[in-house]
């Protein structure tokens, strides 16, 4: 039986790319499962086996739900992100002063009940 050149090393790339698959899925459960249990330390080889397989069984019964990845670009570091808390507080303070709103130190002021003893139980 003859087969091309350019056969077998589809047949390998292939086989390579399955492996690779199947290594990062491997590696991405190890690291989920240390974020799941980081006291357990994981050095038994057995108790390894043991986590992965308990979380592929619990993948096949649907138990394991994966998170969304938030597409949001607007805060990629943390410096934009205190940048719009600033502007945005920036904004609020610089709004409130504008409409000459006052806020209430204590929202018990006006009442006639200052005294402790009308908060007591």
């Amino acid at each position: 039986y003859f087969t091309l050149k350019s056969d077998r090393t589809r047949l390998r790339q292939a086989k390579k790319t399955a492996r690779r698959k199947e290594r990062r899925a491997k590696h991405a459960d190890e690291k989920l499962i240390s974020r799941l249990q980081p006291g357990l330390g994981l050095n038994n080889p057995y108790e390894k086996r043991k986590m992965r397989e308990e979380l592929q069984m619990a993948r096949a019964s649907g138990k394991v739900v994966t998170g969304e990845i938030d597409t949001n670009t607007e805060y990629k570091t943390s410096a934009k992100f205190f940048e719009k808390m600033q502007a945005d507080v920036e904004q609020t303070v610089h709004h409130d002063s504008e409409t000459g709103e006052k806020r209430k130190r204590n929202p018990y002021a006006d009442d006639e009940n200052r005294k402790s003893s009308a908060f007591k139980l």
